[in-house]
Parts: structure tokens; C-alpha cells; sequence
């Protein structure tokens, strides 16, 4: 049986806030079909998302809270920022959903603006991670997503970055830096038929042409795959990754032989 990760923890606060108001669009407006969107150009040298293959043969080679942490930034789409910011009062479980409400940049904890702030829906393998996530950082009550090696917030991304770079190496995937792990939540959202207005909220942008702009470069491996819809789509994945989850929360008896928690003073 699986232990609950929750057992020993105290009741967190009620935090759960309402959700922004809903973009205005007219009722009658139809959503922007994939041949539409195919006609926008991506921006050069911003958007290379993640093929779903690249992306599992990362997640194949991490572990714990590492894994955790870039299951959840896979499913969800947040910004690097937003992604450290995340604190477990910021998490209802039961609903499903985590309330941004902060980002960190260059050291600082900045708090995000009203229509910055926004609460949003989990997809069944971020909630996984999030469940198996409180068995490393939940007692703290804290930060969700700390940096393993210190058990404190990650000052920057760049923190991060050095521990990913080892981990995409190890997994023979061309490098793209971890901010392309929301640029592939986008593409995968377009590409899987999800309406730009809809992926636009979900990613919290203003200005929906941003979607089609950077996000017009689809995956193919996402057209392919079986299904009418995103959750269609995506189900055998999240169930492939939730095992994942269950498999590798343990450190390998090899150790930690790609150094993911080890404090690197040059990052």
C-alpha cells in the first residue's frame, strides 16, 4: 500500500483563492484551428520544445526530488521563477490546483502582480508529483521545490541549470536550457488541439497572438498520437510517468552518480 505522504504533517491552512476572472472573449468566438495556428512563425531561437520522447528519457534519468520537480514543471508550464516561488500553502491538494503567487529572480522573492496571480489546474502526473514531492519537502511546510543539496529555496535558476545540464547529457538528449520545459507545455497544448485562448490562460498570458507567435512549431510525435483530445492524448503518458514517480524516489545504489545532490558552489 502506499504510505501517504501527508500522515505525519499538520493541516495546512486554507489557501485556496478564487481564480482570475476569465478572459473577456465574445461567445461566439470559435477556436483558432491548428491549420491556423501552423500559419503563425515561431520566433527564431526562442521556442524548441521537448519531443515527448526527450522528455521521458529525462525523466528516466532522475530521480526524487529532481524528478518531482521536472515532472511537474513538464505537465505544468510555469515560469522558472514562478515554478521556485511555489510554497505548500500555495497547494490544495484536494482540489487539485496551486496558486501562484510569488517568483524568484536573481536572489529575491518577488511577489506577483494581481494579474499575474492565478490558480491553476493540475494534470494528473504534476499532482502525482506533488504528492510523492511532500514526502521530501512537505514537513518543512516551506518551499516545495528546494534545492536537494541544501534543503533551502534555489536562489536563481541558475542553480538549477548545472544539475540539468549533467541530467540531459546522461539522458542523450540535445541540450535546451530547463526554460524550454514550459515552451514544450505550450507546444504540447497547441499541438494536441487545446484552443490558444484556453492554453494562453493556462500559461498566463495577456496577449493570445504570444501563443501562435512562439508556439506555432508543433511536436509531430504529439499529432500522432491517438486520441481527440489533450487528456486523450496525454492519458497513457501520465500513467507511464505516475509510475516513474513510484519507481525512482529513492536514490539508486549506485549513489548519486550524476551529482544532482550535490551543493555546486559554481552555480
Amino acid at each position: 500500500m502506499r504510505r501517504d505522504p501527508f500522515a505525519n504533517m499538520k493541516p495546512l491552512k486554507e489557501t485556496r483563492v478564487e481564480a482570475n476572472e476569465p478572459l473577456d472573449v465574445p461567445a461566439t468566438a470559435a477556436p483558432v484551428s491548428l491549420a491556423e495556428v501552423a500559419q503563425f512563425k515561431t520566433a527564431t531561437g526562442d521556442a524548441d520544445p521537448f519531443a515527448p520522447s526527450e522528455a521521458n528519457a529525462i525523466l528516466e534519468r532522475a530521480y526524487g526530488p529532481i524528478l518531482n520537480m521536472v515532472m511537474f514543471w513538464l505537465d505544468q508550464g510555469l515560469r522558472p521563477g514562478e515554478l521556485l516561488g511555489v510554497q505548500w500553502q500555495d497547494v490544495d491538494l484536494a482540489a487539485g490546483t496551486v496558486t501562484l503567487r510569488r517568483s524568484i529572480s536573481k536572489g529575491k522573492v518577488k511577489t506577483l502582480k494581481v494579474g499575474q496571480k492565478r490558480t491553476i489546474k493540475l494534470y494528473p502526473a504534476a499532482l502525482a508529483a506533488l504528492e510523492s514531492q511532500a514526502q521530501h519537502s512537505g514537513a518543512q511546510r516551506a518551499w516545495v521545490f528546494p534545492n536537494p543539496a541544501t534543503g533551502q529555496r534555489f536562489a536563481n535558476e541558475s542553480k538549477f541549470n548545472r544539475r540539468w545540464a549533467r541530467l540531459v547529457k546522461a539522458a542523450s538528449v540535445r541540450y535546451r536550457p530547463p526554460k524550454q520545459l514550459r515552451h514544450t507545455t505550450a507546444s504540447t497544448l497547441v499541438s494536441a488541439g487545446v484552443p490558444i485562448i484556453e492554453a494562453g490562460r493556462f500559461l498566463g498570458h495577456k496577449d493570445m497572438t504570444m501563443i501562435a507567435l512562439h508556439y506555432g512549431q508543433f511536436i509531430s510525435e504529439v499529432g500522432r498520437l491517438p486520441g481527440a483530445t489533450f487528456e486523450e492524448k496525454f492519458a497513457p503518458i501520465w500513467a507511464r510517468r505516475i509510475e516513474m514517480l513510484r519507481l525512482q524516489q529513492q536514490v539508486p545504489e549506485e549513489g548519486d552518480w550524476l551529482g544532482l545532490y550535490v551543493e555546486d558552489k559554481a552555480a
